[in-house]
């Protein structure tokens, strides 16, 4: 039976560290000058209490990013009503998609969303601006939430006959 080399190298704690915060081995053996194999079976002797660790440390970093990521949402929101209040349209769609967004970070975060590989992206030219100020706020949030505007809406086709 082989005797693990790491277990006696008196760097062994920055070693384990590295390892338990799943640093590439070939990185980790680059800075220690040790072979892969040899950090692939020493894998097996970190104790369970680091990796446990640093489960616990990852879960209340993602708790606190959660927490922040809420407070955002919360503050969107509020500048979306108060912009509505005020009749700025253009400010509370600005709000709103953020709110949007955030709540796709959330998702993603949670695992209940997958990260598609389609990207979106809206252009606004001033004609459409003009339109979009003389949505409703039921419009703009359904807008917001959904991408989907009101029938009244004029749209362009593209090449193929669809709107665009």
């Amino acid at each position: 039976m082989r005797i693990c080399t790491i277990c006696g190298n008196s760097q062994r704690p920055a070693i384990d560290a590295a390892l338990v915060i799943r640093t590439p081995l070939r990185s980790v053996a680059r800075q220690f000058r040790l072979s892969r194999s040899a950090l692939h079976r020493h894998r097996a002797h970190i104790p369970a209490a680091l990796t446990k660790a640093n489960e616990v440390k990852q879960a209340t970093e993602a708790t606190g990013l959660l927490g922040r990521i809420e407070t955002l949402i919360h503050d969107c929101r509020s500048i979306a009503q108060k912009a509505s209040k005020a009749q700025q349209w253009q400010a509370a769609v600005s709000a709103l998609r953020e709110v949007r967004s955030c709540l796709e970070l959330l998702g993603q975060l949670s695992g209940e969303l997958q990260r598609a590989g389609v990207n979106v992206g809206v252009n606004v030219n001033i004609g459409q601006r003009v339109l979009f100020d003389k949505m409703s706020r039921n419009e703009l949030e359904q807008y917001a939430q959904t991408g989907t505007l009101p029938a009244w809406f004029p749209r362009k086709e593209n090449e193929n006959g669809k709107l665009q």
